[in-house]
């Protein structure tokens, strides 16, 4: 291959990363938000059989802003689990960012020889800083 290909390819899969990334970052948003108005409206349903059953509403705790912090305090999650999540978010990344940097290096050494496996080093470089904050999270 000549010089002039393999920058070509190195620019697409940049822009290939790029836009795989706003796109999985787009779904995981998507995702979450449904997850959240899941979970709201398991509350709002909850909250209406016991008003059903007699409960006085004013008795009812109140209504969180955010979902997840109710279920903590309801006793459904506790700080450690929501530590081991945060956790295991990290060091998914970190595995996938390291291990895409180690291919990327190696298939472009492979193809374009001279000092292009370097290309390969910066999500390698990401997924080694995503697995050293994952140390830093502690469940306490």
């Amino acid at each position: 291959m000549h010089g002039e290909e393999v920058g070509a390819i190195v620019i697409m899969c940049g822009f290939l990363l790029v836009g795989m990334s706003i796109a999985g970052g787009y779904v995981m948003g998507m995702v979450r938000a449904r997850q959240r108005q899941g979970i709201a409206e398991m509350i709002q349903r909850e909250r209406i059989a016991l008003i059903e059953r007699g409960v006085e509403p004013d008795k009812l705790p109140s209504m969180q802003a955010h979902p997840l912090w109710s279920t903590l305090e309801n006793g459904a999650v506790t700080e450690r689990q929501l530590a081991a999540r945060r956790r295991q978010g990290l060091l998914a990344a970190g595995f996938l960012f390291a291990f895409f940097g180690a291919a990327l290096g190696t298939f472009l050494g492979r193809v374009a020889g001279d000092d292009m496996w370097a290309v390969g080093l910066l999500p390698g470089s990401i997924g080694l800083a995503l697995l050293t904050s994952s140390l830093f999270v502690k469940a306490e």
